[in-house]
């Protein structure tokens, strides 16, 4: 036995920019607010009701929300002073600037931290080098590891050690 009475408890609506659109009033509620693509006096209508609206953008807003990806023949009626190709089009040129702006964002140089490196060892011929550029009394370490590299140089032909 069904104890369905007919009746569905429901919470009131919150008001909201559907309230105050123009096509919800009474001259304009009965208009054709989907006509067919090739219907240019309906759609002339409807466009010119949308112009005035108060609320145009956020129908706008809702409709491009709502029809996200979607095919443009599958997209009816007037919303916010456009055709649903319109909206397509609309829909088209975001996803091109989001696509350009990722690739600029790509091809921006990445901010690149300098390493840290331990400083130069003394007894090389690097630490003989940070003494030079620290300006640093040479120790007698690095001056002789800078000798032989430069010795070697002379010799081989290339400061490097032989292993």
């Amino acid at each position: 036995m069904s104890h369905y009475t007919g009746s569905v408890p429901t919470s009131p609506r919150r008001p909201d920019w559907r309230d105050r659109a123009l096509c919800a009033q009474p001259p304009y509620s009965g208009m054709d607010w989907c006509p067919t693509p090739g219907d240019a006096l309906a759609i002339k209508q409807a466009k010119a009701v949308c112009a005035d609206c108060p609320v145009a953008a956020a129908c706008l807003a809702a409709a491009v929300e709502f029809e996200n990806g979607v095919h443009k023949a599958y997209r009816y009626g007037i919303f916010g002073g456009t055709t649903g190709e319109e909206r397509y089009l609309l829909h088209r040129r975001s996803l091109k600037a989001a696509h350009r702006q990722q690739q600029q964002e790509e091809r921006q140089p990445k901010e690149r931290q300098p390493k840290k490196r331990k400083p130069a060892a003394c007894g090389t011929p690097a630490g003989y080098q940070r003494h030079l550029r620290d300006q640093t009394e040479v120790c007698a370490p690095c001056r002789k590891a800078n000798t032989d590299a430069d010795n070697r140089l002379r010799r081989t032909g290339t400061s490097k050690a032989a292993r």
